[in-house]
């Protein structure tokens, strides 16, 4: 699944900076993510041009392009 190439501390990070609790299984901070109102651009922001290119080619989409092509690519 496409959330598999997120890890737990990349969510931490934006619970970080909505200020919400960071405790908890990846199931845990997934919800906590979703429901702290972080925008999709914002999660897939934490990710690397590795893993962003790697989700992209999983969806059969062109996976080349600078960091902000591929954060658009994907929403």
């Amino acid at each position: 699944a496409a959330h598999d190439a997120i890890l737990v501390p990349e969510l931490r990070a934006v619970l970080d900076r909505h200020g919400a609790d960071r405790s908890g299984n990846k199931a845990d901070v997934i919800e906590r993510v979703v429901g702290c109102g972080a925008t999709p651009t914002e999660l897939l922001g934490e990710l690397d041009k590795d893993k962003l290119s790697a989700m992209l080619a999983g969806f059969g989409l062109r996976s080349s392009g600078a960091k902000a092509e591929l954060v658009a690519r994907l929403i």
